[in-house]
């Protein structure tokens, strides 16, 4: 595989997760050694129906629950109208709530909006969703409400 940023050859990770949050997974890393490129995605390795992960996030403890979301997830979080959803060249990732809220940080482009995202890191309730058709994304909490698509 070549890299579709600086066309250099990419390396391939494969792993296997059988104690994944949603079950038995297998992750597939694209790493470019040449330049910052990197993409994961998360394979079931079962079948799981199309699902929506919704957890309400108390307090600043609840920002270390992790996340993992598939190439075909889209994030929402309701309070401040704002999502993550899926492009044609769309990385799956694992992270904690926090991880998310940092990512939805660094692409804000207004003060307000970086205010916002302060806030619900500083502890402010709010609720993470997350849409997956296909069904293989996770939130690693009891919490967690999951519903059908």
């Amino acid at each position: 595989m070549i890299c579709p940023v600086c066309k250099r050859p990419l390396k391939v990770v494969v792993k296997e997760q059988s104690d994944f949050v949603g079950g038995s997974v297998t992750l597939v890393a694209l790493i470019c050694k040449a330049c910052p490129y990197k993409t994961l995605d998360i394979l079931p390795n079962e079948s799981h129906p199309p699902a929506r992960l919704v957890f309400h996030v108390r307090s600043e403890r609840d920002l270390n629950v992790i996340v993992a979301r598939s190439s075909t997830a889209t994030i929402r979080i309701p309070e401040i109208e704002a999502s993550i959803t899926p492009g044609t060249a769309s990385p799956g990732f694992i992270t904690t709530i926090e991880g998310v809220l940092r990512r939805f940080k660094m692409h804000l482009k207004s003060p307000e909006a970086e205010a916002c995202i302060d806030r619900l890191l500083s502890g402010e309730p709010f609720t993470l969703i997350v849409e997956d058709p296909r069904g293989s994304s996770a939130i690693n909490s009891l919490r967690v409400e999951t519903e059908p698509l």
